[in-house]
């Protein structure tokens, strides 16, 4: 009788233990989040006409939000939110006749196949609504996955080229390539900001860790699901060109 007794107390306070930590997890979670994305505005397939990488590095590219989670369970529920998204990067490449539009001093602009050495520096500021299923593994741990929506605020997709040539559209022919005639090319710059698109939609997933009471450290990755120019612009080539981006950061549960 001792024993069942025991045994008992020991399964009522297990039980009591259980609805006291059920009780202690929020319904609701707030949360601010700062952050920087690091990755690259990319085409994919990657084209075979970037024959090498030279260069690659990030630019100050800041991720500010405001999220919150309606809990309907002790582990799901529905994220929502408001950020500032600025994504960017800095890229340099050999090309070996890459199709584009170039701005020649006081020349003019010029349309073929380009050869040479390219710098790209995309930069967008978005603002977007990241939406997601929310699952808790404790106090502690969460994770998400679903997607966002953006609307581009200020667009940039400036760059130069070195050192190269471009070859005019040959005649019968509605593409520039290699047949057509050369012009030398010391330095180009063009700028295709304008012709970037409005919206941008794409999947996302995330991952929050509270290291010490309120603060927390995030990170999340999200991948573009349309291109940021239209079909209709052939200024980079016809690459499909996404944001594929990763953000780290540090979280504040209000």
């Amino acid at each position: 009788m001792k024993k069942i007794s025991i045994i008992s107390v020991a399964f009522l306070l297990l039980a009591s233990f259980a609805a006291k930590a059920e009780e202690n997890l929020d319904k609701y979670t707030y949360r601010i989040k700062l952050g920087e994305n690091i990755g690259g505005t990319l085409p994919i397939p990657f084209p075979a006409e970037i024959r090498k990488i030279v260069s690659f590095s990030p630019i100050f590219s800041p991720y500010v939000s405001v999220e919150g989670t309606k809990w309907f369970s002790r582990n799901w529920g529905i994220t929502a939110g408001l950020a500032l998204d600025v994504k960017g990067m800095k890229a340099g490449a050999d090309v070996l006749y890459f199709n584009t539009v170039l701005a020649i001093g006081n020349e003019g602009s010029f349309e073929g196949a380009y050869s040479g050495y390219c710098l790209m520096k995309p930069k967008n500021i978005y603002v977007t609504v990241p939406f997601q299923a929310a699952y808790r593994f404790n106090n502690k741990w969460d994770i998400g996955f679903g997607g966002y929506f953006s609307v581009l605020g200020k667009g940039g997709f400036a760059g130069i080229v070195e050192g190269g040539y471009m070859r005019s559209t040959p005649p019968n022919s509605t593409q520039p390539n290699s047949l057509g005639e050369i012009m030398d090319i010391t330095t180009a710059t063009f700028d295709f900001a304008e012709e970037i698109q409005k919206i941008d939609v794409g999947l996302m997933v995330s991952g929050n860790y509270t290291f010490w009471r309120n603060f927390g450290a995030f990170a999340h990755f999200s991948f573009g699901l349309i291109p940021i120019f239209p079909k209709d612009f052939h200024g980079v080539s016809d690459y499909r060109m996404t944001n594929t981006y990763g953000c780290l950061g540090l979280s504040y549960k209000l």
